[in-house]
């Protein structure tokens, strides 16, 4: 091309723009101001869909799996149940009771609506209008200093909370608003709101609505009422700065705020907004209802979920929502705690044996720190004493009234003096108690309505109850319970190991009567001494230092000769004796015989208490090998069948065994078993075992409820601990007293005077007046004597 061309060319284009230029500044001359200012909004809104739609591209690329929401399912609390259906223990790393969107009340779902996005059922996952709203908003807001508004639907919060995370980029605004209209499509409306209340963090560790509902009110959803509801709706903005157990004036602005949005937006009429925004926020922490409730059934509970996370796996169990029916009965329960309680804070008057100091504080002020912790723990106040409120004179202290309103009180003994010995009325048992200046102590009115120390017995034990021909653990205590003391956490029935003293002659009379010994059968009840295997001779005695000469063996079972129970051992052998109490469960490892020598007669190799009541009933379950359960059936969320422990029902079992009476003429009958269960010893053995039980108890038993009950007490050398193991109609139960370290529990302390009592209070307590209506007659083998 030449150059002459190439100007000709240039020229035309300079041409060209000049006129372009004319024309435009003509066009904008005939142009309003409004009209300049329309063009360059639509140019710059135009600009802006230009860049997101460019922007979106790049971002679809890297966009997570948002399909995963089509079947998401939140980690939701595992429940443990008793077997009328009452929550009994829960657990949950986020605490979160799912619901179904029919289950939602209107009014709950109104109130949401209402406060996070009323057009959530007309818009596509992004609400247009709501965020050119929030924008503007933003631009007044940030210009006065303030946080900027959100315009986040419902949709796009679920999203961010699932997701994507809340990082305040706009890459991430871009993709959380691709993503909801994406989910929009594939997901309906009220999936989407089930997901979101489900989900949604509503403070004081509630995840959804339900458990809200709970957490601040102690209600179904179902119950709440409208300006509940729009508490619980407030909440998203900011969980735990409006939480009202904190900042109750705040929460209560946000709560009418949405009250008026719900009127705005006509779910609700305007006397029904005046009367709720008029109506003071009412708060019930269930923590409030739990304390007496927890004392009984918790214990069950945790011991449930323990036995679940060894089976499943931890994280299963806090994460999956599990549906746990254990076999707790209730009153069985409370009748079990109660007794056991009784019987130790019986021994501990009759034998003044009470911990009056709970704690000790050295740098004690009135700010103690330390003292308010131990004040939480129970729920109460803490409070010095100061000397104007102790009287104190020749070493003798009275407690004097610290707070007419409160009836216990945590207090503090801080006296001039470093030593004070107390000695109180009789009607306190409390004897020569020395206190230090920061010892902790609990006072509570007595009848007479003066302050003096709580009573916290300082011995301890436990207690379980089986179910017979199942091995159902119907109930157990782990030691002693009082809400007003921090929870003791240590499972004595399952985990403490203790000595069953005589509790162990009635396997080595088992396994004597499996060997061809008879009820009636000569022993001989003299002194013996035996080689102690350490150079010393071990001669054992009888409980009462006496030696009767010969003696059947039914009374020297009934009357527990310690002399008769170790030849005994010696004649069987231990080997024979020792594998059958590991056939019945009562030890796990291989055992040194030689470590323990005959002394195994009486009892001094430990093992739990669960484990001895277990063997116990097994004789009671006529020799057939039931195993202590806890659990009844595991269910996931959906209603899917986990576990499912397969019994016949113990009302049919009773039944049909009533039954069998009515329809024979002997009273020789066939109880019916779970066929999964192994006989492990005749029939014929476990009956002559169960007769020596009712035998060792028929004076204390007989004309009475128990008439029909045997059992066995234990005590252990120097009586460090006491036992008693009885078998009823139904019922299975061993019961301990002890320290948990062992020390002497006193002089004439036995089984006989203090764990059995136990076992008789539980007992009248759960039996109906009529005991053949239970079913089953005693374990039947009459003799006379």
């Amino acid at each position: 091309m030449s150059n002459n061309s190439k100007r000709r060319r240039i020229v035309h284009k300079k041409h060209f723009l000049r006129l372009l230029v004319r024309l435009l500044i003509n066009r904008i001359n005939n142009i309003s101001l409004y009209g300049i200012i329309w063009y360059f909004l639509c140019f710059s809104i135009s600009f802006l869909v230009a860049v997101v739609a460019i922007s979106s591209l790049r971002f679809m690329i890297n966009l997570p799996n948002y399909e995963i929401l089509v079947n998401y399912e939140p980690s939701s609390v595992t429940r443990v149940y008793d077997v009328e259906g009452n929550v009994i223990g829960e657990q949950a790393i986020e605490y979160r009771i799912p619901v179904s969107f029919d289950d939602i009340p209107k009014v709950v779902i109104d109130a949401f609506l209402a406060a996070e996005d009323k057009s959530f059922f007309e818009h596509d996952g992004i609400d247009f209008t709501g965020i050119m709203r929030a924008l503007i908003q933003t631009v007044f807001r940030v210009g006065k200093g303030k946080t900027p508004v959100g315009g986040s639907t419902i949709t796009q919060q679920i999203i961010k909370s699932i997701l994507i995370g809340s990082e305040q980029t706009i890459s991430r605004k871009v993709k959380e608003a691709i993503l909801a209209y994406k989910i929009s499509s594939i997901i309906d409306k009220d999936t989407l709101m089930e997901l979101y209340l489900n989900y949604i963090f509503l403070g004081n560790n509630s995840y959804g609505i339900v458990a809200a509902a709970r957490s601040y009110f102690n209600k179904n959803l179902t119950e709440l009422s409208l300006q509940e509801a729009a508490l619980l709706a407030a909440l998203p903005k900011a969980p735990t700065k409006l939480n009202p157990f904190h900042n109750q004036e705040y929460a209560l602005t946000r709560r009418n705020w949405v009250i008026q949005r719900m009127y705005r937006e006509n779910f609700i009429t305007k006397s029904q907004a005046t009367a709720a925004i008029n109506t003071p926020i009412t708060l019930v922490s269930p923590s409030k209802n739990k304390a007496s409730s927890a004392m009984y059934y918790s214990e069950y509970g945790n011991q449930v979920l323990e036995e679940a996370k060894v089976a499943y796996g931890t994280d299963t169990i806090n994460e999956s929502g599990l549906v746990i029916y254990s076999n707790m009965e209730a009153d069985i329960q409370r009748a079990c705690v109660d007794a056991l309680n009784k019987g130790i804070e019986k021994y501990s008057a009759e034998n003044g044996k009470w911990l009056n100091i709970i704690d000790h504080i050295s740098d004690y002020d009135e700010s103690s720190p330390k003292l308010e912790k131990i004040a939480l723990l129970r729920n109460l106040r803490a409070k010095f004493l100061r000397d104007d409120e102790v009287v104190h004179d020749d070493n003798v202290i009275s407690i004097g009234v610290i707070d007419g309103k409160t009836s216990t009180n945590l207090s503090i003994l801080a006296l001039d003096s470093t030593v004070f010995t107390i000695n109180y009325s009789k009607d306190h048992n409390v004897k020569d108690t020395s206190f230090r200046i920061g010892d902790v102590l609990l006072i509570s009115k007595d009848r007479k309505n003066e302050y003096a120390p709580y009573k916290i017995p300082q011995v301890n034990g436990a207690m379980v109850v089986l179910e017979r021909f199942t091995g159902k653990v119907l109930a157990f205590s782990g030691g002693y319970k009082n809400p007003l003391l921090q929870h003791d956490y240590f499972n004595r029935a399952f985990f403490a190991k203790r000595q069953p003293g005589s509790l162990m002659k009635t396997l080595i009379y088992l396994s004597a009567l499996r060997e061809g010994y008879t009820l009636s059968s000569i022993l001989s009840d003299e002194p013996i001494s035996l080689d102690a295997g350490d150079g010393t001779v071990w001669s054992p005695k009888n409980w009462d230092n006496k030696f009767i000469g010969d003696i059947s063996l039914l009374d020297a079972f009934a009357l527990s000769r310690n002399t008769v129970t170790v030849k005994l051992l010696m004649q069987l052998g231990l080997p024979r004796v020792v594998a059958l109490c590991k056939q019945f469960g009562l030890y796990d490892n291989e055992i040194d015989y030689s470590r323990i020598g005959y002394s195994f007669a009486l009892g001094t190799l430990e093992t739990t208490l669960l484990k001895i009541t277990n063997a116990y009933n097994i004789i009671a379950s006529h020799g057939y090998k039931v195993s202590p359960q806890l659990i009844n059936a595991i269910y996931d969320k959906a209603g899917n069948v986990i576990q499912q422990n397969e019994y016949i029902s113990t009302n049919e079992l009773y039944t049909r065994s009533i039954s069998n009476i009515a329809d024979s003429d002997s009273k020789d009958y066939e109880p019916l078993y779970d066929a999964s269960f192994q006989q492990v010893i005749e029939k014929d053995t476990a009956l002559q075992m169960l007769t020596l039980l009712q035998y060792a108890t028929k004076e204390r038993f007989q004309n009475s409820k128990l008439s029909n009950a045997g059992g066995k007490t234990g005590t252990t050398n120097e009586s460090k601990d006491v036992f008693f193991i009885g078998c009823g109609d139904r019922y299975t139960v061993g019961i301990y007293i002890g320290f948990d370290t062992p020390k002497t529990l006193g002089k004439n302390i036995y089984g006989r005077n203090t764990a059995l009592p136990i076992f008789v209070d539980f007992m009248e307590k759960v039996l109906p007046n009529d005991t053949l209506s239970l079913g089953y007659e005693p374990f039947i083998l009459h003799f006379t004597s």
